[in-house]
C-alpha cells in the first residue's frame, strides 16, 4: 500500500480530498471563477488546435510566466 501511495496515509489522502471538497462546494464564488477559468482556457486551446490543424504556426497556446524556466531549455 505504501508504493501505491507513496507512502500517505490512505485515511489523510481522503481526509484531505474531503476537505477541498466540501470547502469546494461552499464557496459559490470559488466555483465560478474555477468554471470561467476552465471556459477560457478551453477557447484558447481550441482556437490554438484549430489555427495548428489549418497549419498555420501562430503563438503558443499558453505564454509560461516569467519564473517558470521548464520550457526555457536552459537547465
Amino acid at each position: 500500500m505504501a508504493r501505491f501511495t507513496s507512502g500517505l496515509s490512505p485515511a489523510a489522502l481522503a481526509a484531505a480530498c474531503l476537505d477541498w471538497a466540501v470547502h469546494l462546494a461552499v464557496a459559490p464564488g470559488k466555483q465560478g471563477q474555477l468554471l470561467e477559468k476552465a471556459r477560457t482556457k478551453a477557447m484558447r486551446f481550441a482556437h490554438y488546435a484549430t489555427k495548428r490543424a489549418l497549419g498555420s504556426a501562430g503563438e503558443p497556446c499558453i505564454e509560461p510566466l516569467p519564473q517558470d524556466r521548464r520550457f526555457s531549455g536552459a537547465a
